[in-house]
């Protein structure tokens, strides 16, 4: 349980650490590296987040040849601890700690199983609401499923896994209408109704962190932004200006018919008015990446992905585990079985770093130990007493 627990604080450390590195350089990143990279980059604290600390351990314990060598055996004493600590380090951990842990995880869920609940239930009335008065729109300019509804109040895509476009029940011009699908279809077709999915899941893994939903509308924004960067890539000046225009006349139609709808489950055309003076701005200036600024955005990409693999690995090694430990940590004379004698009696040759004196009445069996330190040969209760000192809980 302790070990769940610490992998759990330990993901959502690693993916809080990320997101403020990205935030602290995003002045100067905004200025040299488009939307798209701007989104996409912003999932690299999901990962972590969703366990990415994990993977790369493991990826490390793969190719690293230390790591490789790793072998199960007996606790030495560290040269980095002094008695009091090795001896705390090997421990049994109490039925205290295991109460306590118990509670941690039990809080967890339970916050996480409210979280999913109320965001299924927000999800549920609001697709009822959408297509309670609602009626499908043939189109040639698209071959996606779009209808139209009465009660909504801006263009969206809803529905994770198929998804339809929504259109607000007003009279579009064919030039708007086109530029609303093109916008739409770009959302369908990267599958950004799938990230919104993880998104949701991470938020509901890390309730408690408040990072996950300052990232969460962050990457909404970004989708938002990179979308629309990648409708008007083609564009001259006069149309990018016409999209704008036709973006706030959508903001003008939802600001009058304004109803609680939730980034969480769909995505929306036009959706925060403090955001459009950005998107404005974004579509006007938006410009081609050059192929140094391609190159060097991808080398940021992966030196992300290498500050949060080394920080999970950091955090993973301040972990103690006393379940595994190294071969390298001790030498084969330390702990050696010697051979049963005719009376089925085992013998253990030992070299004890200090005096080991522990008892623990609430261990089953009971646990009593006193050892001397030195090299020694243990044999029936004391052979018996130190093996279930070591033994891995």
């Amino acid at each position: 349980m302790m070990s769940f627990v610490s992998s759990l604080i330990i993901a959502s450390l690693v993916g809080a650490i990320l997101w403020i590195i990205k935030n602290v350089f995003k002045p100067i990143t905004q200025k040299l590296f488009s939307q798209t990279w701007h989104y996409y980059t912003s999932l690299i604290p999901i990962f972590f987040f969703l366990g990415g600390t994990k993977v790369i351990n493991e990826l490390i314990d793969l190719t690293s040849p230390i790591l490789n060598n790793k072998s199960m055996g007996l606790i030495k004493q560290s040269k980095n601890l002094n008695p009091m600590d090795q001896l705390l380090t090997m421990m049994p951990q109490s039925e205290k700690i295991d109460e306590i842990m118990l509670w941690i995880i039990l809080i967890w869920v339970t916050g996480m199983i409210i979280f999913l609940m109320l965001n299924i239930k927000k999800y549920v009335n609001f697709r009822y609401f959408i297509l309670q008065n609602h009626r499908i729109y043939n189109t040639e300019h698209s071959n996606a499923q779009i209808i139209i509804s009465s009660n909504a109040t801006t263009p969206m895509v809803m529905g994770f896994f198929n998804p339809i476009v929504v259109l607000p029940d007003v009279q579009f011009k064919d030039r708007e209408l086109i530029m609303i699908l093109s916008h739409e279809l770009v959302h369908i077709k990267r599958g950004d109704l799938l990230i919104k999915l993880v998104i949701m899941i991470t938020k509901a893994v890390h309730w408690f962190n408040p990072v996950i939903y300052h990232l969460s509308k962050q990457i909404n924004n970004y989708c938002e932004l990179s979308c629309d960067e990648k409708v008007v890539k083609k564009m001259d000046a006069e149309s990018r200006r016409g999209y704008g225009q036709m973006i706030l006349s959508v903001l003008d139609y939802g600001v009058k018919k304004r109803t609680n709808i939730g980034d969480n489950y769909v995505i929306k055309f036009c959706s925060n008015k403090n955001n459009v003076k950005r998107r404005l701005l974004n579509i006007m200036n938006g410009k081609k990446m050059k192929k140094s600024m391609i190159t060097l955005s991808i080398f940021v990409s992966v030196l992300l992905i290498g500050i949060g693999a080394y920080v999970a690995y950091a955090y993973e090694s301040q972990v103690p585990e006393t379940s595994k430990f190294h071969k390298e940590d001790y030498d084969d004379s330390d702990v050696k079985v010697m051979e049963s004698n005719q009376s089925n009696e085992f013998s253990l040759e030992v070299d004890v770093p200090y005096p080991m004196k522990y008892q623990d009445p609430y261990a089953d069996p009971p646990l009593d130990i006193d050892i001397e330190p030195g090299k020694q040969t243990l044999t029936g209760d004391e052979a018996e007493a130190y093996l279930k000192f070591r033994k891995p809980n």
